[in-house]
């Protein structure tokens, strides 16, 4: 009978959810809110809950198209305040516009596509140096901006999204709900290029929940975006054990974050990207602004004297961190 009753409470959480994210599509920001509280105060550490309950919450439309005026405008500054040195570090930027459903597709699939974005943003977000934007924030992003594109599947939408955020990330994708359960098909795109860097796919079962194929996916989604794109910048000083970059909040970076320390020499001068890094230690992030951080670093042999050519990389997602006095994992 537990069993039986477990089951019956997750699926009438799922509802609920479902129900709150239909009720604040559907503008009824009010009984979305009460519903995404009751919710909560029932299910306080669930991950569904909680994570419904910040979207319902988010609900002022205006702040959040201000919160991506806002980073729009800074990241145009610093690149022009950078030129084009390809040592600018960019913060990482997804927009999260899959899994979606076709046009015309039944309200509640739009809903639950919707819950799908919702639980892979809070999965994304957490732990990472990611800046997440969904796609209301986009849509409206392209209106604004009258670039006359209005379907985000048109391939020129990347291209006016790239031109507002260089460098930023799409993840789109489809949701195709099945007999047995549901069915995920996404892909992540450079904006620049348009080139597919990555695809991945999933399944829920009727009984299974939503959070925990979410979870799952959003851990794939973070690593390869990391292997791909990790934070990196020329180490600015070096004092002893302290080293300093400028890498900031504004890119991702938080207290806590690991990077490992690398020798890089050039290759070939005339090709910045063409070098080779030589490993050097490693370092964690002890104290964060909005443009720099300073690190506790561990060096592996002799310590570099000079901040000349060394730079930090971020650490790959799963690998070993170091675990010492005063740098604990």
């Amino acid at each position: 009978m537990r069993g039986t009753d477990e089951a019956d409470h997750g699926k009438a959480r799922q509802e609920a959810a479902r129900d709150a994210v239909e009720l604040k599509r559907a503008g009824a920001t009010k009984a979305a809110g009460a519903l995404a509280a009751a919710l909560l105060q029932d299910n306080a550490q669930d991950r569904l809950a909680r994570s419904v309950a910040d979207y319902v919450a988010r609900g002022q439309r205006q702040e959040e198209r201000d919160e991506l005026r806002k980073l729009i405008s800074m990241v145009e500054a610093r690149g022009k305040a950078a030129g084009t040195s390809s040592d600018d570090a960019r913060p990482r930027v997804l927009a999260c516009l899959g899994p979606a459903v076709s046009a015309g597709a039944h309200p509640e699939a739009e809903g639950e596509a919707l819950l799908y974005r919702i639980l892979l943003r809070s999965g994304m977000e957490e732990g990472t140096g990611i800046r997440i934007i969904e796609r209301e924030q986009i849509e409206t992003l392209l209106q604004e901006q009258n670039l006359g594109v209005s379907d985000l599947a048109d391939p020129r939408a990347r291209l006016a999204i790239g031109k507002l955020l260089p460098a930023s990330l799409l993840l789109l994708g489809d949701l195709l709900p099945t007999a047995q359960g549901d069915k995920l098909f996404l892909r992540l795109v450079d904006t620049e290029t348009t080139q597919v860097l990555a695809s991945f796919s999933a399944a829920r079962k009727e009984n299974e929940l939503y959070e925990d194929v979410c979870a799952e996916l959003a851990v794939r989604i973070v690593g390869k975006i990391v292997e791909l794109r990790p934070l990196q910048a020329q180490v600015t000083a070096v004092d002893g054990a302290v080293v300093k970059v400028g890498l900031g909040r504004f890119h991702g970076v938080r207290e806590g974050h690991f990077f490992d320390l690398v020798h890089r020499a050039a290759l070939d001068k005339k090709t910045p990207e063409d070098y080779k890094d030589e490993f050097k230690g490693t370092a964690k992030v002890s104290a964060v602004s909005d443009f720099s951080c300073e690190l506790a670093a561990v060096w592996d042999k002799d310590q570099p004297q000079r901040a000349q050519n060394l730079w930090v990389r971020e650490k790959k997602r799963g690998s070993v961190a170091p675990n010492q006095k005063g740098q604990g994992e």
